[in-house]
Order: C-alpha cells, then structure tokens, then sequence
C-alpha cells in the first residue's frame, strides 16, 4: 500500500511522501517532476503547483504515459480539492483510474 502525504506548512512549496505504513523503510520522498512548477508541489487549487504534483504521483504510481495522459484532469480531481493535510491512498488512485478507463494491467506494466 502506499499513500501519498504532505502537509502545508508555512508558504511552500512543501515535500510530498511517499508512505507504505506497514514499512517504515519504504517511505521516500516523491520526485518532483518539472513541468510547470519551478518552485516545486503545492496543492488546493489549480495551479502549476498542483499540475507538477498530479504529474509526479501519477509517473510515480502508474508511469509516464498514463501521467502525461491523465495528469491535467487528475489535478482537478484530487489534487485541487485537497486540504491543509494531503493523503491519497493508491486504492483512490486505482479506482480514479478505472473509472478514466485505464486497467490495472496498464498500472502495472508501467
């Protein structure tokens, strides 16, 4: 399982982890794939902040081609909605997909 966590302290931008809770070892830092954000994730509105973030959980959870695909509608979504305090599970993520029409062998044959 993994979770995608973060959380809004002072002005950003702010760091995104990316947690399994059954290992603690498993947690690392999500990469922050530049594409519209040179400052870096933010989240909570529909900006190039929460684009870079969409992106960068999507490549990060289902791959490249699925993320350049579906990073645009996943900000609006999930990433533009969410609060103070950012946690995504990937059941949430999944089951965005599906419902976009990407399968859960295209997720794991990233």
């Amino acid at each position: 399982m993994k979770i995608y966590k973060g959380q809004k302290t002072g002005s950003g931008p702010f760091m995104v982890w990316v947690v399994d809770p059954g290992e603690i070892k498993a947690s690392y830092r999500l990469r922050h794939i530049e594409r519209h954000s040179p400052d870096g994730f933010n989240w909570g509105y529909g900006g190039s902040g929460p684009a870079d973030l969409a992106l960068s959980i999507l490549t990060d959870f289902a791959g490249k081609v699925i993320a350049d695909k579906f990073y645009q509608i996943f900000k609006f979504d999930i990433i533009a909605p969410a609060g103070i305090e950012l946690a995504i599970p990937d059941v949430l993520i999944v089951e965005w997909l599906e419902n976009h029409g990407v399968v859960s062998a295209d997720i794991i044959d990233k």
